[in-house]
């Protein structure tokens, strides 16, 4: 069992900022000790009157796995049911942020040392180097969603291809080495007449075009990415 010290704490700007209310909640939360093992990360406060005085993380509920960080979906009562994310430094086991779903919303970091490591987390074998970036809308993802039903695109490796919501739509970050295996594979339903032969040929050539001029990135924040699940 760790004490936990607060590192940072961001309420969030604008429209995600959290409510006073919400807010001083979520302070209780990090105002205690951490305990973890192999299933749960077990959160005691110091206020035994809140509703969430003992949070318990389940570890399968896993949102995200980068090489930086892995995330945990944590389940409040708080407000009839609350749900909020938990970053847990993959580099520093001792480092951890509750957070918000969206990029502006509250992150409050901390630390607490329950001397407990995960070695899997330090997996040699999972090292995705995310090089391109490209925004899908709301009508551009449902493509993605049917190309890999319909086995059209090859699906990478848990965790090398990421999502980021946002506004209309959401960014994708490709691995490296799984970009161009998506956009080999893209051209070669192309040239072999796939689109065209599908009554929705000019969305397809889009999606193609679109693929093709992603950004290239360079040591993203991929903070409030999750596993694209394929």
């Amino acid at each position: 069992m760790g004490k936990i010290t607060i590192i940072s704490k961001n309420p969030g700007k604008g429209i995600y900022s959290s409510e006073d209310e919400t807010w001083e909640y979520l302070n209780k939360l990090v105002e205690g000790d951490l305990t973890e093992n192999a299933e749960n990360i077990i959160i005691k406060t110091t206020d035994n009157e809140i509703v969430d005085n003992i949070i318990v993380v389940d570890k399968e509920y896993i949102y995200a796995n980068t090489p930086e960080f892995i995330t945990y979906r944590v389940y409040l009562k708080f407000g009839g049911g609350l749900q909020i994310l938990l970053n847990k430094n993959k580099k520093d086991q001792t480092k951890f942020d509750f957070r918000c779903f969206y990029p502006e919303g509250f992150k409050i970091s901390f630390e607490a040392d329950s001397e407990y490591i995960e070695e899997s987390l330090n997996d040699s074998s999972f090292n995705p180097v995310f090089s391109k970036k490209q925004f899908l809308n709301n009508q551009e993802l449902p493509l993605l969603f049917q190309g890999y039903m319909k086995g059209l695109f090859v699906k990478p490796k848990k965790g090398y291809l990421l999502f980021e919501s946002g506004n209309n739509g959401g960014n994708l970050y490709f691995d490296k080495d799984y970009y161009n295996e998506f956009v080999d594979n893209l051209n070669k339903h192309y040239y072999a007449g796939r689109f065209a032969e599908s009554n929705s040929e000019s969305e397809w050539m889009n999606f193609l075009r679109k693929i093709k001029n992603a950004e290239n990135v360079e040591n993203p924040d991929l903070s409030y990415c999750k596993i694209y699940s394929t």
